[in-house]
């Protein structure tokens, strides 16, 4: 199938506008194989084609305002029309069929967001990050994962350590590599529109790497975020009244004060993700953690958000404190915790893209699944403040599942009914309920939390001496059950 102008036209018409100043399209899963008459889209700035039977992307460098750009789950291997481009802020090319040497066609580009993981000639390379920071110099976030200054100068270690042993590693794109005439007055001659300019006003591509370069950065891709949900939310009011739009600049800025709220919320957003957790929950969550007006942003706007955008926003939140632990700033978070969301987080953006076209099943490694537990026995004890959580704890499948695999005890949800049972059988009141089975399930996770961590033990999170005040805060509510 093919792009026609008819599609372009019913498209636009969803949106009450006409076909040249669509800046939002969504085409995912239409069997499309052929990328045609998009020019019609002058101001088209997502192009979200996730999901066809795309294998050679081409006539998009006519669309000049193009910023946001979804091909994945098709069957790319030729990437020659991108070279147009000077920069795009989101640019995802999973599960495709991608090679080494086609890496060499966006190479000079600016990418903010890059996702090339299911892509098997590349992932089968053991070294297949470093090769990718070391072949796209301009991405900034790759697979979910800030490239922060420290990574940079990680990579080019490797490379330099890996020359002196007697099989070194070599580099898959040389500088050396034949580039041709028409990519060479690409400043000139190449498709941007007002976003690219913009971002090169602020980030000059000579411009210095280091820490203060990640943060500016991490703050920009905040702001490109925000815009991305603009103008995907902007092509809805046609049929949906206006949605309201979290501040995320803001809350990330709100992290320097508030370290320990944003962790809290950090933690929240990846559960959430993870569990499928009932969004009731974790708003009464929000109430009692008393999130939900950090820097006077309503938090809960973010827990309503498509997932996609969600588990974005994670990742800026992560790759913040990526950043202080590479300025070796106390980041509230132990070790074997940051790991875990990190490994969470990794697993979430791999998963997040099945398709009504085909079903991409990725089965997370079991190396990861104790750092999983870890995550969900430090949530289970913030939700035992939570009135909502004991309402639910035997009834809903989610949060039933999470407290089994937390606990590692199959019978766990078995043994809280009997323990409810058992109090309220002896006279005693919803709070003494709550309290009963708040100790029973915290001491369960506790335990559980000791194994995994073995010799390393720490605090848990909720003990952690930078989230005993929210912990503290937390606790008066208990009594409102």
């Amino acid at each position: 199938m093919k792009i026609t102008t008819k599609l372009l036209s019913s498209e636009a018409e969803k949106q009450g506008i006409p076909i040249s100043e669509v800046k939002y399209l969504d085409l995912s899963s239409h069997g499309i194989a052929n990328i045609e008459h998009l020019e019609r889209c002058c101001s088209i700035q997502t192009l979200l084609l996730r999901g066809n039977n795309v294998s050679i992307i081409e006539n998009l460098a006519l669309c000049h305002q193009l910023w946001h750009v979804d091909i994945s789950c098709n069957d790319v291997s030729n990437l020659y029309t991108l070279s147009r481009f000077i920069a795009l802020g989101y640019l995802n090319l999973s599960y495709n069929n991608i090679s080494w040497n086609e890496l060499m066609k966006i190479r000079h580009m600016h990418v903010l967001e890059l996702c090339l993981h299911g892509n098997h000639n590349l992932e089968k390379d053991p070294n297949y990050r470093i090769h990718i920071i070391d072949s796209i110099p301009c991405v900034w976030m790759l697979d979910g994962r800030q490239v922060t200054a420290a990574e940079r100068v990680q990579v080019q270690d490797f490379f330099q350590q890996s020359a002196l042993t007697n099989h070194p590693v070599r580099k898959k794109l040389t500088r050396e590599q034949f580039i041709p005439s028409s990519l060479k007055k690409l400043q000139v001659e190449g498709s941007y529109g007002l976003r690219t300019v913009h971002l090169m006003m602020r980030f000059p591509k000579a411009g210095a790497l280091n820490v203060s370069t990640d943060r500016r950065r991490l703050q920009y891709l905040a702001y490109n975020l925000q815009e991305d949900l603009k103008i995907e939310y902007n092509c809805r009011q046609s049929k949906f009244s206006p949605l309201p739009i979290p501040d995320f600049e803001s809350l990330l800025e709100a992290r320097v004060e508030s370290s320990d709220q944003c962790n809290v919320l950090l933690l929240l957003l990846v559960t959430f993700l993870d569990f499928r957790l009932p969004f009731d929950l974790l708003q009464e969550t929000i109430t009692c953690a008393k999130l939900d007006q950090l820097c006077e942003t309503d938090v809960r706007l973010i827990f309503a958000l498509p997932k996609n955008y969600i588990c974005r926003f994670v990742t800026i939140l992560l790759s913040s404190v990526k950043i202080d632990r590479d300025d070796r700033k106390e980041t509230g978070l132990y070790e074997k915790l940051y790991l875990s969301l990190h490994f969470t987080v990794d697993e979430l953006i791999r998963a997040n893209k099945n398709t009504k076209k085909r079903r991409i099943i990725h089965k997370p490694n079991n190396r990861y699944r104790d750092l999983r537990a870890l995550l969900g026995c430090e949530a289970i004890q913030l939700f035992c403040i939570v009135p909502e959580f004991f309402n639910i704890l035997t009834t809903h499948e989610s949060v039933s599942e999470l407290v089994v695999f937390s606990s590692g005890d199959g019978a766990a949800v078995e043994k809280v009914k009997d323990l409810m049972q058992r109090v309220y059988s002896q006279g005693g009141s919803d709070l003494r309920m709550v309290e009963e089975v708040a100790d029973f399930l915290v001491n369960m996770v506790q335990k559980r939390a000791k194994k995994l961590l073995g010799k390393q033990m720490v605090p848990n999170i909720t003990s952690n001496h930078s989230f005993v005040a929210v912990r503290r805060a937390m606790t008066c509510d208990v009594g409102q059950v």
